[in-house]
Protein backbone atom coordinates (compact mmCIF):
# COMPACT_ATOMS: atom_id res chain seq x y z
CA UNK A 1 0.00 0.00 0.00
CA UNK A 2 1.27 3.44 -0.91
CA UNK A 3 2.24 5.82 1.87
CA UNK A 4 1.74 8.86 -0.35
CA UNK A 5 -0.84 11.27 0.94
CA UNK A 6 -3.51 12.99 -1.14
CA UNK A 7 -2.62 16.33 -2.64
CA UNK A 8 -5.61 18.58 -2.12
CA UNK A 9 -4.25 22.10 -2.44
CA UNK A 10 -2.02 21.83 -5.50
CA UNK A 11 -1.47 19.65 -8.53
CA UNK A 12 0.61 16.48 -8.29
CA UNK A 13 4.26 17.41 -8.58
CA UNK A 14 6.43 14.74 -6.96
CA UNK A 15 7.02 11.02 -7.57
CA UNK A 16 5.15 10.28 -4.33
CA UNK A 17 2.16 12.18 -5.70
CA UNK A 18 2.36 10.22 -8.94
CA UNK A 19 2.38 6.93 -7.02
CA UNK A 20 -0.72 8.13 -5.17
CA UNK A 21 -2.45 8.52 -8.53
CA UNK A 22 -1.00 5.57 -10.46
CA UNK A 23 -0.66 3.00 -7.67
CA UNK A 24 2.08 1.41 -5.62
CA UNK A 25 3.64 -0.44 -8.58
CA UNK A 26 4.19 2.81 -10.52
CA UNK A 27 7.82 3.71 -11.13
CA UNK A 28 9.30 6.91 -12.46
CA UNK A 29 9.88 10.58 -11.87
CA UNK A 30 7.20 11.83 -14.26
CA UNK A 31 3.49 11.16 -14.64
CA UNK A 32 4.17 9.62 -18.06
CA UNK A 33 6.77 7.19 -16.68
CA UNK A 34 4.48 6.19 -13.82
CA UNK A 35 1.52 5.72 -16.16
CA UNK A 36 3.64 3.54 -18.45
CA UNK A 37 4.97 1.34 -15.62
CA UNK A 38 1.80 0.76 -13.60
CA UNK A 39 -0.78 -1.99 -13.83
CA UNK A 40 -3.53 0.39 -12.65
CA UNK A 41 -6.43 0.60 -15.09
CA UNK A 42 -9.22 3.16 -15.33
CA UNK A 43 -12.85 2.84 -16.36
CA UNK A 44 -15.26 5.36 -17.82
CA UNK A 45 -19.00 5.42 -18.25
CA UNK A 46 -21.14 8.02 -19.98
CA UNK A 47 -19.89 10.85 -17.81
CA UNK A 48 -17.51 9.59 -15.09
CA UNK A 49 -13.97 8.23 -14.74
CA UNK A 50 -12.81 5.97 -11.91
CA UNK A 51 -10.09 3.49 -11.03
CA UNK A 52 -11.02 0.10 -12.46
CA UNK A 53 -12.27 -2.42 -9.92
CA UNK A 54 -13.41 -5.97 -10.50
CA UNK A 55 -16.97 -5.97 -11.79
CA UNK A 56 -16.80 -2.51 -13.36
CA UNK A 57 -18.85 -2.45 -16.57
CA UNK A 58 -17.59 0.66 -18.35
CA UNK A 59 -14.86 1.09 -20.95
CA UNK A 60 -11.51 0.05 -19.49
CA UNK A 61 -8.32 1.90 -20.38
CA UNK A 62 -4.67 1.90 -19.39
CA UNK A 63 -3.15 4.57 -17.19
CA UNK A 64 -1.27 5.84 -20.24
CA UNK A 65 -4.53 6.36 -22.15
CA UNK A 66 -6.26 7.90 -19.13
CA UNK A 67 -3.38 10.35 -18.60
CA UNK A 68 -3.19 11.23 -22.31
CA UNK A 69 -6.94 11.84 -22.61
CA UNK A 70 -7.93 13.31 -19.25
CA UNK A 71 -4.73 14.67 -17.74
CA UNK A 72 -3.17 14.28 -14.33
CA UNK A 73 -5.51 16.67 -12.53
CA UNK A 74 -8.61 14.70 -13.61
CA UNK A 75 -7.00 11.38 -12.56
CA UNK A 76 -6.12 12.87 -9.19
CA UNK A 77 -9.72 14.03 -8.80
CA UNK A 78 -10.95 10.48 -9.52
CA UNK A 79 -8.61 9.09 -6.85
CA UNK A 80 -9.56 11.69 -4.25
CA UNK A 81 -13.34 11.52 -4.72
CA UNK A 82 -13.82 7.97 -6.00
CA UNK A 83 -14.72 9.22 -9.48
CA UNK A 84 -14.43 12.34 -11.60
CA UNK A 85 -16.96 13.96 -13.89
CA UNK A 86 -15.39 13.92 -17.35
CA UNK A 87 -17.96 15.51 -19.63
CA UNK A 88 -17.65 19.20 -20.44
CA UNK A 89 -21.37 19.82 -19.89
CA UNK A 90 -24.60 17.94 -19.19
CA UNK A 91 -25.40 17.55 -22.90
CA UNK A 92 -22.34 15.39 -23.59
CA UNK A 93 -21.62 12.96 -25.10
CA UNK A 94 -25.05 13.16 -26.80
CA UNK A 95 -24.25 16.44 -28.57
CA UNK A 96 -20.94 15.16 -29.93
CA UNK A 97 -22.62 12.03 -31.30
CA UNK A 98 -25.42 13.98 -32.94
CA UNK A 99 -23.07 16.64 -34.36
CA UNK A 100 -20.73 14.02 -35.81
CA UNK A 101 -23.67 12.15 -37.37
CA UNK A 102 -24.71 15.39 -39.09
CA UNK A 103 -21.13 15.95 -40.29
CA UNK A 104 -21.16 12.44 -41.79
CA UNK A 105 -24.50 13.17 -43.51
CA UNK A 106 -26.16 10.18 -41.86
CA UNK A 107 -29.59 9.82 -40.31
CA UNK A 108 -30.33 7.82 -37.15
CA UNK A 109 -31.64 4.89 -39.17
CA UNK A 110 -28.33 4.64 -41.06
CA UNK A 111 -26.34 4.77 -37.83
CA UNK A 112 -28.58 2.07 -36.37
CA UNK A 113 -27.86 -0.12 -39.40
CA UNK A 114 -24.08 0.49 -39.23
CA UNK A 115 -23.98 -0.36 -35.52
CA UNK A 116 -26.51 -3.19 -35.34
CA UNK A 117 -28.49 -1.15 -32.82
CA UNK A 118 -32.14 -0.20 -32.83
CA UNK A 119 -33.09 3.30 -33.90
CA UNK A 120 -34.44 3.84 -30.37
CA UNK A 121 -31.01 3.04 -28.89
CA UNK A 122 -29.35 5.51 -31.26
CA UNK A 123 -31.98 8.13 -30.44
CA UNK A 124 -31.43 7.59 -26.70
CA UNK A 125 -27.65 7.93 -27.04
CA UNK A 126 -28.18 11.27 -28.80
CA UNK A 127 -30.61 12.50 -26.15
CA UNK A 128 -28.82 14.53 -23.46
CA UNK A 129 -31.58 13.76 -20.96
CA UNK A 130 -31.05 10.00 -21.26
CA UNK A 131 -28.34 7.91 -19.59
CA UNK A 132 -27.00 5.43 -22.10
CA UNK A 133 -24.80 2.38 -21.76
CA UNK A 134 -21.22 3.40 -22.60
CA UNK A 135 -20.85 0.31 -24.79
CA UNK A 136 -23.72 1.52 -27.00
CA UNK A 137 -22.13 4.96 -27.14
CA UNK A 138 -18.84 3.29 -28.10
CA UNK A 139 -20.50 1.41 -30.98
CA UNK A 140 -21.81 4.70 -32.36
CA UNK A 141 -18.40 6.32 -31.87
CA UNK A 142 -16.71 3.59 -33.90
CA UNK A 143 -19.27 3.94 -36.69
CA UNK A 144 -18.81 7.73 -36.79
CA UNK A 145 -15.04 7.83 -36.41
CA UNK A 146 -14.96 9.18 -32.85
CA UNK A 147 -12.74 8.02 -29.99
CA UNK A 148 -15.07 6.29 -27.49
CA UNK A 149 -12.64 6.84 -24.61
CA UNK A 150 -12.64 10.63 -24.99
CA UNK A 151 -16.05 11.40 -26.48
CA UNK A 152 -17.81 14.10 -24.49
CA UNK A 153 -14.64 15.14 -22.67
CA UNK A 154 -13.58 17.22 -25.63
CA UNK A 155 -16.87 17.88 -27.45
CA UNK A 156 -16.94 16.73 -31.06
CA UNK A 157 -13.59 15.03 -31.37
CA UNK A 158 -14.29 14.70 -35.10
CA UNK A 159 -10.65 15.17 -35.98
CA UNK A 160 -9.64 11.95 -34.18
CA UNK A 161 -10.24 9.66 -37.14
CA UNK A 162 -10.84 10.15 -40.84
CA UNK A 163 -14.35 11.14 -41.76
CA UNK A 164 -16.37 8.15 -42.95
CA UNK A 165 -18.14 8.68 -46.25
CA UNK A 166 -21.86 8.14 -46.45
CA UNK A 167 -22.59 4.44 -46.89
CA UNK A 168 -18.95 3.41 -46.23
CA UNK A 169 -17.83 1.84 -42.98
CA UNK A 170 -14.84 3.51 -41.29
Amino acid sequence: MSTATPVTTQACQTPADFIYVFGPDARGATPEACAKSTSRKWVRDQDHLAVFTEGATGLVMSSQDALRIFGLKKLEEAIEYGCAIIVRNHAEPANSLRQRRYECDLDQHQVAQKTGMSIEQVRDCENSRTRSDIHLIARICHALGLDPLSVGFVPSRSNDLPSPKKGVSP
